[in-house]
């Protein structure tokens, strides 16, 4: 599945955690609206099955420049995906970032 443009509308979440759920999905560029977010977790949605093949490629396309804007982000998890690209300047800007699991 993909993760939907309208998780932007949720402002007052603190807490978005879809990892184990074999999305083929980008990141979505409203993942900046999210100001109180504190854990994200999109970690480990690539999957091959029994026999080797692909299921799930997971999250792919690069990390959205508005992931700077999240100041109470304390974890980020997006390992075990093809999150690709350079890496935005903005995260720079997470000070208080404890985890980040890329």
């Amino acid at each position: 599945g993909q993760l939907p443009e309208s998780l932007s509308n949720l402002t007052r979440l603190k807490v978005l955690d879809v990892s184990l759920n074999y999305l083929n999905s980008t990141i979505i560029d409203g993942i900046g609206t999210l100001a109180n977010l504190e854990i994200l977790r999109l970690d480990n949605n690539y999957r091959i099955d029994d026999d080797g093949n692909v299921e799930s490629i997971g999250i792919y396309g690069s990390i959205p420049d508005l992931i700077g804007n999240l100041s109470y982000l304390r974890e980020l998890r997006m390992d075990n995906n093809f999150v690709g690209g350079s890496l935005p300047t903005t995260l720079g800007d997470l000070k208080s970032l404890i985890t980040l699991r890329l």
